[in-house]
């Protein structure tokens, strides 16, 4: 870290005092504490430990420039905030100070560790994992082709549905609306999206026939973003009739829908997972590949499957484990000292998934370009040294075993799959000639399953045997 000259504290109550202790009691600290930021009405204008606490409405760029204010240190404990106001305040702080944001450890993690001034770090950013170059595309160039679109996002709360939907949201002269599930996320999104006066919102079930077709119907999209998905892939291999009614079957309809009201553009968010796919979220997408590769479409339409690995920073990802597990003073988990993983950040991949829409050249696989797989432990000590933590020697990590159906490496392309064309070197348009099924097979296949009448692994043999 940078050599900090001042810094303001958000949160005057006990962990906010217990910070400025710290700070105050090591000699080699690089922190000058020029006040504390308070929500709270009742301790505004009084001084803590001797300095002055603020209101946050005080703490504008002017503020900020007469103190020469460098960062500030968010001491708030994680049960003090709903999660989703946690988050959003400190998007709040970033946004309004353009500051650095420090997040101290919990205080579980300092009463079993001890107190250390040195893990205060400036908060994590997800990209900074990702040990390749950023892909990026020119973002006017790239919203011409939504100038005067309708689009609609499914899953459009979720992590990366919600990422979609706030670079689209931003473009000039579109029309965006999102379908979800979830109250929460909605929520969340609507507390965190600057231009949320432009977004229309759909609180509904994909699996809901009636409600996608008036959906459909009444605001005739141009563009559908289909990320309204089970992900999780330990709790898809818990609950697989659950996982592959709404990732298949469901998803099987909403496009047959699309194409009935002849919606032009259709993007499925596929998985590296679904190459030759050993969990149930791995066969529920690679049937969904499979469908879209062989159902009969409209010589203009652009049905296409964007497939790519790990996202950083999406709910469930294993930095979002590891940041979990160490706030909860928990050893950090690893299934297996060399698995590895393709992983991109949030941001780039709803980039690519955009991009991706563009190009018009009818159904196609487009596979991103994710560099090289990345160990999972030497993540887990990155991370670890990211917070200031010597890994094993300070803090634990355990190797919990491969689960049943885990790979210990995953694979971007099938062996029949082959490049024809690269785009900008960032994404790859694949051959799909070799994978030719009826879609009636994939139909009655997964209707068979979820009748009960064939087992999980018979449909993961078939699912194979056409491949």
């Amino acid at each position: 870290m940078d050599k900090i000259n001042n810094a303001l504290i958000f949160g005057a109550g006990e962990f906010g005092k217990l910070i400025h202790r710290l700070i105050m009691s090591n000699n080699n600290s690089q922190f000058n504490i020029k006040g504390f930021i308070d929500e709270d009405l009742f301790k505004v204008g009084l001084k803590v430990n001797d300095i002055k606490v603020f209101s946050s409405n005080e703490i504008d760029i002017q503020f900020i420039k007469e103190n020469e204010i460098k960062s500030i240190i968010f001491a708030v404990r994680n049960n003090s905030f709903e999660k989703v106001s946690l988050e959003k305040k400190i998007s709040q702080l970033e946004k309004i100070t353009k500051l650095p944001i420090i997040i101290p450890p919990d205080l579980n993690f300092w009463i079993n560790n001890g107190l250390d001034v040195t893990l205060l770090k400036n908060r994590i950013k997800y990209e900074d994992f990702v040990e390749r170059e950023n892909i990026d595309f020119d973002t006017n160039e790239l919203s011409q082709n939504f100038n005067n679109k309708t689009i609609l996002i499914t899953g459009g709360a979720g992590s990366i549905g919600s990422e979609i939907c706030s670079q689209l949201v931003n473009f000039p002269n579109t029309r965006v609306a999102i379908i979800d599930i979830s109250e929460i996320n909605i929520f969340k999104l609507k507390q965190n999206i600057n231009s949320i006066e432009g977004l229309e919102i759909f609180l509904g079930d994909i699996s809901d026939v009636e409600f996608i077709k008036k959906v459909i119907s009444d605001i005739k999209p141009d563009f559908v973003f289909n990320a309204a998905a089970f992900k999780h892939v330990d709790i898809c291999e818990e609950n697989p009739l659950s996982t592959l009614k709404i990732n298949a079957q469901a998803t099987f309809n909403f496009i047959d829908i699309c194409l009935k009201n002849k919606v032009k553009n259709f993007v499925q968010i596929s998985t590296d997972k679904a190459v030759e796919p050993t969990t149930v979220m791995g066969l529920s997408k690679r049937l969904v590949e499979l469908y879209l590769i062989n159902i009969n479409k409209t010589v203009d339409s652009n049905y296409i499957i964007t497939r790519f690995g790990n996202v950083l920073g999406s709910s469930g990802s294993v930095l979002r484990i590891f940041e979990h597990q160490l706030s909860n003073n928990k050893p950090i988990t690893v299934t297996h000292r060399k698995a590895t993983r393709y992983f991109m950040s949030i941001q780039e991949a709803a980039r690519l998934v955009i991009k991706s829409s563009t190009f018009n050249l009818g159904t196609k696989l487009y596979v991103f370009n994710m560099g090289s797989q990345k160990n999972i432990y030497d993540l887990a000590c990155e991370f670890l040294k990211n917070r200031g933590i010597v890994p094993e020697i300070q803090y634990p990590i355990k190797i919990t075993g491969l689960k049943k159906s885990e790979k210990i490496t995953e694979k971007l392309f099938y062996k029949d799959e082959h490049i024809t064309q690269t785009v900008e070197n960032k994404l790859n348009i694949m051959s799909l000639e070799k994978f030719k099924i009826k879609s009636k097979i994939l139909r009655n296949d997964l209707k068979a399953y979820l009748k009960g009448e064939l087992e999980l692994d018979k449909l993961f043999k078939l699912i194979h045997n056409h491949e």
